[in-house]
């Protein structure tokens, strides 16, 4: 297995995620649904959450971490792709990433969510 450099990480440029309704309006509300369910509970109004994820082909994979207000609002996403193809070092480098975006942003408060089940 390779060694991670967290340093070898880029930022994408950021985009806000657009406001304004249009034809999408059910994806965006499945979306926001689908996040909002996975969210902490008792979370401060002060903290955004950054939750990442990937998926991983036989060659590489694709790591993603998205920005959230505390009630589930979605802010901020970001994409890349990872050398990785184990499951454990790719859901780790999409929680690095997810640190990454968040210090790019100057975020003081945060909160950290993943699915990966194999978090020890």
């Amino acid at each position: 297995m390779r060694s991670f450099d967290p340093q070898s990480i880029q930022i994408p440029k950021m985009q806000r995620m657009p406001s304004t309704r249009g034809p999408n309006d059910y994806e965006d509300a499945r979306l926001h649904k689908t996040i909002s369910a996975g969210l902490p509970r008792n979370i401060s109004s002060q903290h955004l959450i950054f939750s990442s994820d990937v998926a991983i082909t036989a060659a590489i994979s694709f790591i993603s971490a998205i920005c959230c207000d505390s009630r589930g609002n979605l802010l901020f996403a970001w994409g890349s792709i990872s050398n990785s193809t184990d499951p454990c070092a790719a859901e780790t480098e999409a929680a690095l990433f997810s640190i990454c975006c968040a210090q790019s942003l100057n975020v003081e408060h945060l909160c950290l969510a993943g699915d990966s089940k194999d978090n020890h």
